[in-house]
């Protein structure tokens, strides 16, 4: 409904174990009892960005840059469960580190990508350095920084330390709004939505249909404007329109736009808009003899969407604001 009609110099030695290393551990505290928060801040430093997780008012990390926006909790679930027990697939017995002088030397031999400093539970403070990609393709390098093996680990491990700060902001941009537990006959629903945008002449109008709009069909959905008159019932149009319930995109672009991005992108003038409202309907059984069911809402939610200009990807550039937050691009 929003677009309608449409390998290189090996520094290490040959002798390496086969067998997975455990390089640290700090899942649990001297007790042996597995710790809830295990770190308590990080600092990555990648190629073209530096920046830093700390705990918030509940021990959860947020990555500092963007704490007033939303957080995508599994992938920083998936950072601390990483660094939380650093594992490695193998350990190179000749290590780089006792071959090399200086940083800029290991940099070279291992191909230097990030750099991470973990604060952990006990206060310990753990360095790490990601390499390359092993001429073997067995792995990535590893160092723990003032130690001397040099370890190879998998490609998830030196993907997951590798992200850019962008991918810790939350990309669930509108999310579904909350059944009452004791509520048998809720479900989340678009309740109204308009469609405005240069990509039509006026704007499009949908609401959720009732009793007194006299419809011939069983649509749920009736058009008030630019006509009046029952909504499409196929299968197509209902799965349109239940998509609006819960909304992902798949990155951040910007998350702080100025005006002048905004018109780079498009979204001074949107392509296409849509200003729509979220509920929980449900019904009430009339206690009355021949009284119909009364439908009612509540957790209502307003949100907006507005789309752009397409990416190399052929994907829309997309702002969102929900109730008075915007969403980055």
């Amino acid at each position: 409904f929003l677009l309608p009609g449409s390998g290189g110099e090996d520094a290490s030695s040959t002798a390496v174990s086969d067998t997975s290393v455990t390089v640290l551990d700090k899942s649990t505290d001297a007790d042996g009892k597995t710790v809830d928060n295990p770190i308590k801040s990080i600092q990555i430093t990648l190629r073209d960005e530096t920046f830093t997780f700390s705990q918030n008012e509940d021990g959860d990390l947020v990555a500092d840059p963007y704490k007033d926006l939303p957080i995508n909790t599994s992938e920083i679930s998936y950072l601390v469960s990483t660094l939380k027990t650093v594992t490695a697939t193998k350990e190179i017995s000749s290590a780089v580190s006792s071959s090399v002088s200086s940083a800029a030397k290991a940099e070279k031999a291992v191909g230097l990508t990030a750099q991470i400093s973990v604060t952990y539970h006990d206060d310990s403070i753990h360095s790490f350095e990601v390499g390359r990609e092993s001429p073997t393709k067995e792995g990535y390098y590893l160092r723990e920084v003032g130690t001397n093996p040099v370890y190879l680990v998998d490609s998830t491990f030196a993907s997951t330390i590798s992200q850019p700060s962008t991918a810790y902001i939350g990309r669930n941009v509108v999310t579904a709004p909350t059944v009452k537990t004791d509520d048998d006959n809720g479900q989340a629903i678009l309740r109204e939505i308009e469609l405005p945008g240069r990509v039509r002449t006026s704007p499009l109008i949908l609401r959720r249909s009732t009793a007194d709009d006299n419809l011939n069909n069983s649509s749920n959905y009736v058009i008030t404007k630019p006509y009046f008159r029952a909504a499409n019932s196929s299968s197509a149009v209902v799965t349109a329109l239940g998509t609006y319930t819960s909304v992902t995109a798949s990155e951040v672009e910007k998350p702080y736009p100025t005006a002048e991005d905004l018109k780079r992108y498009g979204l001074d003038d949107p392509y296409s808009t849509a200003v729509f409202t979220l509920a929980v309907e449900t019904t009430e059984t009339s206690e009355t003899s021949g009284e119909s069911a009364k439908t009612s809402y509540y957790n209502i939610q307003k949100h907006t969407i507005q789309l752009g200009n397409k990416n190399d990807n052929g994907e829309y550039y997309a702002l969102v604001y929900n109730e008075d937050q915007r969403i980055p691009v």
